[in-house]
């Protein structure tokens, strides 16, 4: 017998999983690869990252560091 959590984590993934095909479905580049981002950009993207107002309000504070290697990985991911 599946717990609530279980659930709600099917939920979740079928959700997730709508979204991604409905960004497909009309064109929404699904990586910052496809958008054309480059490593070499990351440097910069992570300073203005760190300068636009929704840093200062995520609960989560990151170094220039921390998302430039963020960026990385999602540059990474296919």
């Amino acid at each position: 017998m599946k717990t609530f959590q279980a659930y709600q984590r099917d939920a979740a993934e079928l959700s997730i999983k709508a979204m991604r095909q409905m960004a497909t479905d009309v064109g929404i580049p699904t990586s910052i690869k496809a958008i054309g981002a480059k490593p070499e950009d990351f440097e910069l993207m992570a300073e203005n990252a760190l300068k636009d107002g929704n840093a200062f309000s995520n609960p989560r504070k990151a170094t220039k560091e921390q998302i430039v290697a963020l960026f990385q990985k999602a540059y990474d991911a296919e």
